[in-house]
């Protein structure tokens, strides 16, 4: 129950093979000789396109920067920012993201979380600046960030030209209930959030092709340093996955995936209702849920009799970035990567394991 696996199963191979002979025989010579630091031009402004079609956003292609995950975008952020920036970050979250920022050497805060996502009295307690959320679907906790949050975030960051949101929109193209909520970019009147998205969940993790949308009044500083940053997606990738979105694929790709994933938490949902001490959170949108034991239970043996059984699957206090934690009945359900002929099996193995080791207590 991994969260950094997705389901192949539909991935469109022969489109792909297809559309990957088209690129070499239509631009072979100027693919191996035109390079641009932002990203291809015809890829940027598909990206904008789809932004502005399924996440409310209006943006300028000249805005756009295409990288190869979060970890080259995360760099060039805190290039543009600076180092002397108080940043934060989300508490519980993600931990590759409170490594990269730690990697760039920059004072770091954790900010709480409540009912309705980052916590406005923490995050105003401390000395941020620059605060990286997930307002779409929180991660760990599965939060999709009200209206009056985003409002108050917003608020926050236009008390002071220096404030800046980092909006991390890594899975909101999947939402199984209610209409897709609008990207916290689409609300903002100030020029304050940075946009973060990938092609890893909706694609495939190994594609490492992500992508930013700047401020305008940042842009001037990305230009200044645009001289010596190359794009580091390769132009062949790049090619492809701009036809691939030209020609109405990509969409049509996720409108698969959603209704897949859709089927699995159906199938999750139906299997959990047996047992009244288990609860399901945060399953309206994203790749993953979170299964709440409502009963006494020692985690610590628990995750022992996981182990002993080959079921991967964390508990949420590891995605809390500090020491001396307590220890929480919450268990973070990544069935992305699981197919669904195997989900039925993989999920009753997972319950019969957490209801034997509870009786034998």
């Amino acid at each position: 129950f991994e969260t950094n696996e997705i389901d192949t199963s539909l991935f469109p191979n022969a489109t792909w093979a297809k559309l990957s002979r088209q690129v070499l025989s239509e631009n072979y010579e100027q693919m191996l000789n035109e390079t641009d630091p932002q990203g291809l031009f015809l890829l940027r402004k598909e990206i904008a396109r789809y932004l502005e079609i399924y996440r409310g956003m209006t943006v300028n292609i000249n805005q756009i920067i295409i990288g190869s995950g979060s970890t080259s975008l995360i760099s060039l952020i805190v290039e543009i920012l600076g180092r002397k920036n108080h940043y934060a970050i989300e508490n519980p979250g993600y931990k590759k993201i409170y490594q990269l920022f730690k990697a760039n050497d920059v004072n770091l805060s954790l900010i709480s979380l409540d009912e309705h996502g980052v916590s406005m009295q923490a995050l105003k307690s401390s000395k941020a600046s620059v605060i990286h959320i997930t307002p779409s679907h929180q991660f760990p906790m599965g939060i999709v960030m009200p209206i009056q949050r985003r409002v108050e975030l917003l608020n926050w960051a236009n008390e002071s030209p220096d404030r800046f949101i980092i909006e991390d929109d890594y899975d909101s193209e999947f939402r199984y209930q209610g209409m897709p909520i609008p990207a916290l970019q689409g609300l903002d009147q100030h020029d304050s959030i940075i946009y973060m998205n990938t092609f890893t969940k909706t694609l495939a993790p190994s594609f490492r092709i992500s992508y930013m949308v700047l401020p305008k009044r940042l842009m001037y500083r990305y230009e200044e340093i645009s001289l010596y940053h190359g794009c580091t997606v390769p132009n062949f990738e790049q090619y492809i996955l701009y036809k691939f979105m030209s020609e109405g694929h990509f969409e049509r790709h996720i409108n698969r995936m959603r209704n897949l994933y859709k089927q699995k938490i159906e199938v999750i949902i139906k299997k959990i209702q047996k047992y009244p001490y288990l609860r399901l959170n945060g399953y309206d949108a994203g790749l993953h849920a979170l299964l709440v034991i409502e009963k006494d239970v020692n985690v610590e043996k628990l995750l022992l009799v996981f182990e002993h059984e080959k079921i991967k699957i964390s508990s949420i206090s590891d995605y809390y970035h500090s020491e001396h934690l307590q220890t929480f009945q919450t268990f973070i359900l990544g069935y992305a990567g699981i197919p669904l002929e195997q989900l039925s099996y993989n999920i009753d193995k997972l319950l019969n394991t957490i209801d034997s080791t509870i009786k034998e207590l």
